[in-house]
């Protein structure tokens, strides 16, 4: 009884492993479609954000921000036109990233 136990954990086992082991070997992202749906899962909700907040389109702003940016993508390794930046008028102290490397700044983080 005890043996049949044994032997039948130790195929569950092995059967686990080999089963983990093959789909391992798959590229999942790819297969999923992973980063077009982040790209567009980014784009609508940055769409969700500009329709109900004013975009600030200032050049000061934006050099502002872009200096900024700038120094923190050189510090971190980050390709900066990777980077889709916005900055929305809203008195928030707050900033809010999403998929698809939007990044967007209220002015009220720039005030503070």
């Amino acid at each position: 009884m005890i043996k049949k136990l044994l032997i039948q954990a130790v195929f569950l086992i092995a059967m686990f492993i080999s089963t983990w082991y093959i789909l391992s070997q798959f590229d999942w992202i790819e297969i999923l479609k992973v980063k077009k749906t982040e790209a567009k899962l980014g784009e609508l909700t940055w769409k969700l954000f500009k329709n109900k907040d004013k975009e600030v389109n200032d050049l000061f702003v934006k050099a502002t921000i872009d200096s900024i940016v700038n120094r923190i993508c050189i510090k971190n390794n980050i390709d900066k036109n990777s980077i889709k930046i916005h900055v929305l008028e809203k008195d928030e102290i707050n900033a809010v990233s999403l998929p698809d490397r939007h990044l967007i700044i209220y002015t009220g983080l720039l005030s503070a």
